[in-house]
């Protein structure tokens, strides 16, 4: 069991600040700088938080964009709304599951539906909202780069060398299967699919270390290294166990920082190096490769599932009554676009987690948030709850937990963040009954249409 203390105590601390800096700014939705913070602590290191946190201003300002654009089009036109918006989301959704990028259009997704809904379908409100959510996802931004930069900042360098090292374990397993005539086929899938993952290291912003800005050409030849020796290991006519285990042994001796920092750039390409790379060759060979086609049919199956969740909620909303305005197709819109992306098995994990987490919050709500009269005493309420739901999803083992978690907690009690704070309990409490009613409504159609081998 392993408690990450740093984390929580960073977590804990910037979801507060964020909220208070909103509410003193006198901004309408505090919990979304909030929840700003709780997406981008849950990346593995402050690179890859810096990228998520980049994609996520983008996305806000494209999905803005795109819900003033539907509004202004279709106010009065119900039918052509719902048909133009089922559009845009099956677009959205779609390049939502490139590799790389993929995290901008699900931002741009969930705020074009937020604020096109939020906004009843009015110009003015529309274009405020956008404008708020745009100002609050900069303000999470600006927080969480204060906070994680400067208490135990993760540094992506850290992951890079790991990255290194898993990748010279793994050409090591290949060249003993080929001395002992094992097949090799699934490791050397595993490792084509571990540099995959090192040119998305290298592909993250390096703001956050200097000795990594400064290497990253060092970097781009050992991984180029990595490439030539997987490229040679497909061709079974050029196999040479000898060269295989040289290569091996100079990799092993290079990838560590000291290796790096002392050894020039000639030197590793020598080093490294047999065919003949140039600047330009070396720095596509090592860029993360176009996705847009990637994985296209489980691409087309989570589409299918997200537009007939979309179309089920507007119908059930239309002829069921459903009261709350706007907030049930919302709902159903935002919750199938993030369960979907999730793997099967994951899905129970999460319904427990909402139930758990929301009878945790809806009673604090009742028992403790009304006594509550201050800022600061909100910012502890806030503080402690961060830390009890992180210590104890670490006890549980339970990481995606940590996501839900915190984002229950902003959501369900933003009704005392308002600038007339709201105790009302009916709000949170329909909130719950509609997010299980989007759990179900997704839920069915994602074991109603899949792939075969999902």
């Amino acid at each position: 069991m392993k408690i990450d203390m740093h984390n929580a105590l960073k977590l804990s601390i910037s979801v507060p600040l964020a909220l208070l800096l909103a509410l003193s700014f006198g901004w309408e939705k505090p919990y979304w700088a909030a929840t700003t913070v709780i997406i981008l602590s849950t990346h593995e290191s402050f690179g890859h938080s810096l990228k998520t946190g980049r994609e996520r201003i983008l996305g806000a300002a494209i999905g803005a964009i795109l819900a003033f654009i539907l509004v202004s089009l279709f106010p009065q036109d119900p039918t052509l709304f719902v048909t133009t918006f089922v559009i845009v989301a099956a677009i959205l959704i779609y390049l939502g599951g490139c590799l790389h990028h993929g995290y901008l259009f699900k931002m741009a997704f969930v705020v074009c539906t937020l604020i096109a809904f939020v906004g009843n379908f009015d110009n003015v409100t529309t274009f405020n909202m956008a404008i708020t959510r745009v100002q609050e996802t900069i303000l999470g931004v600006l927080v969480f780069t204060f906070v994680y930069s400067f208490l135990w900042p993760q540094k992506t360098e850290d992951l890079i060398f790991e990255q290194f090292a898993t990748l010279v374990k793994q050409y090591r397993k290949i060249i003993v299967d080929y001395r002992f005539g094992h097949s090799k086929e699934l490791e050397l899938n595993t490792l084509k699919a571990d540099i995959e993952r090192a040119k998305s290291l290298l592909a993250l912003p390096l703001h956050g270390s200097y000795d990594l800005k400064s290497n990253v050409d060092k970097y781009r030849i050992v991984l180029a290294s990595f490439i030539e020796s997987a490229d040679r290991l497909e061709q079974t006519e050029l196999f040479d166990l000898d060269w295989h285990s040289h290569r091996c042994a100079e990799l092993h001796q290079t990838v560590n920082k000291n290796s790096i920092d002392q050894l020039s750039r000639d030197d590793l390409y020598t080093l490294l190096l047999d065919s003949a790379w140039d600047n330009e060759t070396l720095y596509k060979a090592t860029k993360r490769s176009l996705t847009l086609f990637t994985n296209y049919q489980q691409r087309l199956v989570v589409v299918a599932q997200n537009v007939c969740v979309i179309i089920s909620a507007f119908l059930l909303w239309i002829y069921l009554a459903i009261p709350g305005g706007t907030v049930f197709p919302m709902l159903a819109c935002v919750m199938a676009n993030a369960m979907t992306s999730m793997p099967k098995p994951y899905i129970n994990n999460v319904i427990l987690g909402f139930i758990i987490f929301a009878t945790f919050v809806l009673l604090q709500f009742v028992l403790i948030l009304p006594s509550l009269t201050e800022a600061w005493q909100l910012a502890i309420f806030y503080f402690s709850n961060l830390m009890i739901m992180s210590i104890g999803c670490d006890v549980f083992k339970q990481p995606l937990q940590k996501i839900i978690g915190p984002q229950m907690l902003v959501v369900l009690t933003n009704g005392t963040l308002h600038l007339t704070p709201n105790f009302d309990i009916q709000t949170p409490l329909i909130m719950v009954i509609f997010v299980f009613l989007s759990l179900a409504l997704a839920k069915f159609y994602i074991d109603l249409i899949h792939l075969e081998q999902r």
